[in-house]
């Protein structure tokens, strides 16, 4: 079977909750109860993994974090209410000040900002690089904490070589981060060709019809 026929079959089958819904119902509510205090217990304890509180875990967005992993061939996956949601969540999770990041040229428009406004003024380095000198370059990655990518990139499309990248980046030391919503796992899956972490915008070809604010954060072998 080919790889994109096996895309094809993970996406027929997202979910099978018992009730034969052909797709995954939307789980509305804020809480769960439990059917005795010791269950309750045992959640609280980290002995089950029950569902408590919808912003911590939801069946819903249990079932979209689990399709989105296997998409990518990744370990992991976390759902967030919005695209900025995922992306700041995840750069304040892994720079400090005085870290430096190395940002592909053409992000998108809001990861721009939110680098020039809030993580600049915090102490954190960035500089923006063409794809060609990411490539080319692998001295630009010296000393930098984490390479923000987009391939391609946003408004103009630019190519990058990920391979290339990532392999100048493990020998450096810097983590990389990809927001893959352009391409999709269907033409590009990140991961295989060493990426670190990649973020997906839920409201583009991941959902393809403009219904849909979301955007989940998958990983491959760092925790996430």
């Amino acid at each position: 079977m080919t790889e994109g026929a096996d895309l094809a079959t993970l996406m027929a089958a997202v979910m099978d909750d018992g009730s034969g819904a052909i797709t995954p119902p939307i789980v509305q509510t804020s809480l769960f109860s439990f059917d005795s205090y010791e269950a309750f217990e045992d959640r609280m304890a980290g002995r089950s993994d029950a569902a408590i509180y919808t912003r911590v875990q939801n069946p819903t967005v249990a079932a979209f974090e689990a399709l989105m992993a296997k998409a990518e061939q990744g370990e992991a996956a976390v759902g967030f209410a919005s695209g900025m949601a995922a992306i700041s969540s995840t750069l304040l999770a892994f720079v400090k000040p005085g870290d430096r990041i190395a940002c592909v040229e053409h992000v998108y428009p809001d990861s721009y900002r939110f680098m020039e406004r809030m993580l600049r003024p915090f102490g954190v380095e960035i500089d923006y690089y063409a794809p060609h000198q990411l490539e080319e370059e692998p001295e630009l990655l010296n000393g930098v904490r984490l390479a923000y990518l987009e391939s391609p990139s946003s408004v103009v499309f630019q190519p990058l070589n990920l391979k290339k990248v990532t392999a100048h980046a493990k020998r450096h030391g810097a983590l990389t981060m990809i927001d893959n919503s352009w391409a999709s796992p269907v033409f590009q899956k990140p991961l295989t060709q060493g990426v670190d972490i990649v973020l997906h915008s839920a409201s583009k070809y991941i959902s393809g019809h403009s219904d849909t604010v979301a955007e989940r954060g998958g990983c491959g072998a760092a925790a996430y």
